[in-house]
Parts: structure tokens; C-alpha cells; sequence
């Protein structure tokens, strides 16, 4: 679904906020949901009483929004050499490992290899048919299959093999589809609580590019030295306080760089990418019906300066989702602005 796009939504008060995009399902993925009113997120019980709270009214068509950009997700690159997507086996060297083809492609001046994983890919018609099967087929429903695949997860790695730390991401589709099969559309809430686990299984997967944090310390001569990080040149000994006629400057400076430098400080293998895409396809419930298959790698020039910044992966879920769950939350709480009441109204007929 079109229309919202990256709207600032911190800036505004989400009730407050004129929407001027018509309301309506996404596409096929619209077509299973708009059938089943449930499946935006409001129960059987507020149905029954003819949506009769004017608050729950609201929320429910937004929620409904939200349920549909749920399962909406990015597609991602099929597997090309021509492309520098390459398929990850257990056995083969990784594009940031010596032996690899990409080795051997010459890089302009100041630029460097930057590596988007995707985890788990899966056939975007598998949410297609597994929809089908739970909410049943009808007169709307299209012959067309649903080309392209999605992945369970995407993260950047250095072309050192070092994982940027803040670049996981979870794909809200696929748990959304484990949700549609493990508690279904007709219980309330089905859809609620995906910020969460998809939080859990991020910090899972960062977990993946750190070294337990015993270990940093253990080694002779290893240590915390006083920016934070890994080396032989500290005691193991908490850093000092910082001098305080440090100015706004060097504070930025250091700040910037922090947010340049969480890189993990262990190298990933294939297999700790293939054991996760399993482990976390089946904690959800979809190995047997989106069938996840195997990791890929899409390797990118990037600035020598944007190397450490994570951005190649955002494009894995919808765009608005979060938002619409803030905005579904406020509507519950208070009433909106004139201009979403009217948007948020069915038009006299």
C-alpha cells in the first residue's frame, strides 16, 4: 500500500494527522484481508456490537492498514553473478573471504565492499497460498501468482566478515504468517507484539557478531582500552573518566564515531547464517509452509567513509507499519483532528 511513506510521525501528533490516501487492500495481499475484517487486528466481539465505540471504529480501519502492510514485504534480489548476489554453502567461501569470485573484481579508488545477507529466502506465492488456506478462497480471489522472493532476516557485514551490529532486521511478514497459523485471524490481538520479537531475534542475531564478554578480557594482554575498544596496548581496567575541557567537538566527533564503529569483533561463518535462518524459521512456524531457503549475499561499493553505516537492508519490510500501530494506539486513547475523522469516515450514500 501507497501513501504514507516516511512522513515524520515523531514531529506530529498521530491523530492529528491529515492522511490523503484512500484506504484500501495492497494488492493480493489486500484481497485475503479485506475479506476477513478480523484480520486488522479488531476482535469478533467489537463486530458484534456494530463497532457502536466510534474510538474502536477508527482504530480498527487503521488497524486493518497495518495488518496489510504486515504482510507486505520488500522484495529481494535473486541470486546473479552479474548482480554480486551470491548464494552462501556451508563449504564455500564467503564474497569477504579469500577464494571467493568477488576477490578478484577491482574496486574504484576510496570505495569498499559493503555485504547485505539475506536470510531464509522464501517465495513471496508461499504467504499467497498460505493465506488462502486460512482465510478460504472467493469470487475475488486472482489466478495470478505472486512472483519474487523475501527473506526471514537481512544484516550488513564489513568486508572484513565483521557484522555491523545495529543492521539486523526481521521480516514481519514471515512472522506474521507463523501468527496467521498458530493462533489465526479470529483470535484478538494476532497480530500484536511483532516489535517485540522481532527485537528479541535482532539482539539474537547481533549476539552472532560478539564475543562472549569473558572472553574479551581473558586473553593475556587484551583488553578495554579507553575508547571502548578491543586491544593490546589496555589493562582490562574501566576507562577513566573523560577530562572535562572537552569541547562541543570533539564530543561530536566522538559521537559520530560511535555511530560509525559498532562493528562486531568476530568474524561469521556459513554456517552460524544458515544455522540461524533455520533456528528462526522454525521457532516461528514457517519451515514447512514458506519453506525458507538457504542464505544469499548482495555485495555493494560503497564510499570507504559509508562502509560501517547499515542501509542496504531497510527496504525488507513496509515502510509504515510502526507508524500505523502508533497512530491505532492514539486513536483508542482520544479522538482525531477534523480532517482524519472525515478521512477515517464511510462517505454517505
Amino acid at each position: 500500500m501507497q501513501g504514507l511513506g516516511r512522513l515524520p510521525f515523531a514531529a506530529w501528533d498521530p491523530v492529528a494527522l491529515f492522511v490523503a490516501v484512500p484506504v484500501r487492500g495492497s494488492g493480493r495481499m489486500g484481497q485475503r484481508l479485506r475479506r476477513v475484517p478480523q484480520a486488522a487486528g479488531f476482535g469478533s466481539e467489537e463486530l458484534g456490537r456494530g463497532m457502536a465505540d466510534e474510538r474502536l471504529r477508527r482504530a480498527g480501519i487503521v488497524d486493518y492498514w497495518r495488518a496489510v502492510e504486515l504482510f507486505s514485504p520488500q522484495k529481494i534480489p535473486a541470486v546473479s553473478a552479474r548482480d554480486r548476489v551470491y548464494p552462501v554453502t556451508v563449504d564455500g567461501p564467503l564474497p569477504w573471504e579469500a577464494g571467493h569470485p568477488l576477490r578478484s573484481v577491482p574496486l574504484e579508488p576510496g570505495y569498499a565492499w559493503q555485504h547485505v545477507v539475506y536470510g531464509g529466502a522464501y517465495a513471496l506465492r508461499s504467504v499467497r497460498d498460505t493465506l488462502l488456506n486460512v482465510f478460504g478462497e472467493s469470487e475475488e480471489d486472482h489466478d495470478g501468482r505472486m512472483d519474487g522472493e523475501s527473506a526471514l532476516f537481512a544484516l550488513t557485514i564489513t568486508d572484513e566478515g565483521r557484522l555491523l551490529l545495529d543492521s539486523p532486521v526481521l521480516s514481519t511478514c514471515a512472522w506474521a504468517t507463523g501468527r496467521a497459523l498458530s493462533r489465526g485471524p479470529g483470535s484478538r490481538g494476532w497480530l500484536d507484539g511483532v516489535e517485540e520479537e522481532a527485537g528479541a531475534w535482532a539482539a539474537r542475531a547481533t549476539g552472532l557478531g560478539e564475543r562472549p564478554a569473558s572472553s574479551r578480557t581473558a586473553q593475556t594482554g587484551v583488553g578495554e582500552r579507553r575508547d571502548g575498544r578491543i586491544g593490546p596496548d589496555s589493562d582490562g581496567e574501566p576507562p577513566e573518566d573523560e577530562p572535562e575541557d572537552r569541547d562541543d567537538d570533539a564530543d561530536a566527533e566522538d559521537e559520530n564515531n560511535d555511530r560509525r564503529s559498532r562493528v562486531g569483533d568476530r568474524l561469521l561463518s556459513a554456517k552460524e547464517l544458515l544455522d540461524f535462518a533455520r533456528q528462526l524459521s522454525e521457532a516461528w512456524g514457517v519451515a514447512k509452509t514458506l519453506r525458507p531457503d538457504g542464505v544469499r549475499v548482495r555485495s555493494v561499493a560503497v564510499r570507504q567513509d559509508l562502509a560501517r553505516e547499515a542501509d542496504q537492508q531497510d527496504f525488507l519490510n513496509s515502510f509504515i507499519a510502526a507508524d500505523l500501530d502508533r497512530v491505532a494506539r492514539a486513536l483508542r486513547e482520544k479522538d482525531p483532528g477534523a480532517g482524519l475523522a472525515a478521512y477515517l469516515t464511510p462517505a454517505p450514500r
